[in-house]
């Protein structure tokens, strides 16, 4: 018996990649992840401070998303705030260090 993982594929797509029943193939998988959108009132906030809004655009991707999990995980709106106010003071003072 072979090795690997088992996985049907539809008579057409076999035939399309040239495939019979039974032949194996390699297939490679991508992670589709969405792409971050930074919530509006927290791009409201950077959009009045144009340079901490170029420092936070030049953050990778993943600081990106962790910064604004970060605020928007707070319980209160008030504490939404508080967190957007300290992340835009680190921005101010460049103390977001890059990972």
């Amino acid at each position: 018996m072979k090795k690997g993982t088992f996985l049907a594929v539809k008579a057409e797509i076999r035939k399309a990649i040239k495939k019979e029943h039974g032949d194996t193939v390699k297939l490679v998988l991508f992670l589709d992840e969405p792409q971050m959108v930074i919530p509006a009132d927290f791009l409201e906030c950077l959009r009045e401070e144009p340079k901490l809004l170029q420092l936070f655009e030049s953050y990778p991707e993943k600081q990106k998303k962790e910064i604004t999990d970060w605020i928007f995980s707070a319980k209160t709106e008030d504490e939404k705030i508080t967190r957007m106010a300290k992340t835009l003071e680190k921005l101010e003072n460049s103390r977001i260090t890059l990972r």
